[in-house]
């Protein structure tokens, strides 16, 4: 992928606990493991036709250099690109293996 394609600052969100001080209960909340430059489109209507059943929701894809932290994402993993909330649908996708860049499916929810 060229540099000029990742022109969004994708936040990359894990629920963390967190300790009400109200009540001093712990609740789960979103929080920002780590932020990248990303190339975030929707998914064209070919592509949105020859996926699987699996991935039949799918709205975006989403797609930035290879890295171990992004690489070892799973399920339970939110993402937000210009204000927009993303469910991640499956592991990142490493194309032909060979460690130079990242595809995730995602599901627009808000």
């Amino acid at each position: 992928m060229r540099a000029g394609g990742r022109n969004t600052i994708v936040e990359f969100q894990k629920m963390t606990p967190v300790e009400d001080e109200e009540y001093g209960g712990i609740e789960e909340k979103w929080a920002t493991a780590f932020k990248r430059w990303a190339k975030v489109s929707p998914v064209t209507g070919k592509e949105y036709f020859i996926s699987n059943e699996r991935f039949s929701s799918v709205t975006h894809k989403v797609e930035f250099p290879w890295d171990r932290e992004a690489a070892t994402l799973s399920s339970g993993v939110r993402l937000i690109a210009n204000g927009s909330i993303f469910d991640m649908q499956h592991k990142p996708l490493n194309p032909d293996g060979r460690n130079i860049s990242l595809i995730i499916a995602v599901v627009e929810v808000e």
